[in-house]
């Protein structure tokens, strides 16, 4: 089950695509699952009105390559309802973008 603030936002070309689309009636971010196993928030900044830069909100593993680089990989999550879950999860908790004044 979704939680209240989300707001389903869909269009049929994303739908056609195996994405879907929420906005937080309370923050004003968007969340986005993809059929990539990818979910993004991107926040409203309420003073200028638009939307800063995406967030992945996927969990990450650090892997350390032999020349002493550290690689971030973003793991995905192939079930549409763990994606699901992981939105509804993250927007309840989420209080909005830093400089938004209310």
């Amino acid at each position: 089950m979704i939680n209240k603030d989300l707001i389903e936002i869909t269009t049929p070309r994303q739908a056609k695509n195996g994405t879907r689309a929420w906005k937080c009636s309370r923050t004003g971010a968007l969340y986005g699952s993809y059929a990539s196993g990818s979910v993004r928030r991107t926040p409203l900044d309420f003073q200028f009105g638009y939307y800063k830069q995406q967030t992945r909100l996927n969990a990450i593993r650090k892997v350390k390559h032999q020349n002493g680089w550290t690689q971030t990989q973003f793991i995905s999550i192939p079930r549409e309802e763990d994606r699901i879950a992981l939105i509804n999860h993250r927007s309840a908790s989420y209080k909005g973008y830093i400089y938004n004044i209310e």
